[in-house]
């Protein structure tokens, strides 16, 4: 009896050893997605701050262009 205890208790530590070594690798990993899900974001709002500077770019060059035609049609 003593000896089923005994591998019944061993059998058991190593259940919730696992359990506990399971639980920590995803919680680690669920920092890990965290972090990338974070990245991501900061380098979506990069893109978006760069796509806005070129489309304020292209409606100055466009007004540019606009002033350019006006001036080129006083030669005609």
């Amino acid at each position: 009896m003593q000896r089923n205890f005994s591998s019944t208790s061993k059998h058991l530590s190593t259940s919730v050893n696992d359990m506990v070594r399971t639980i920590d690798q995803l919680a680690e990993a669920s920092s890990q997605g965290a972090e990338g899900t974070t990245n991501v974001a900061k380098k979506i709002d990069d893109v978006n701050s760069k796509t806005n500077s070129i489309v304020e770019q292209i409606a100055m060059s466009s007004e540019r262009m606009g002033k350019l035609k006006e001036e080129i049609g006083k030669f005609k």
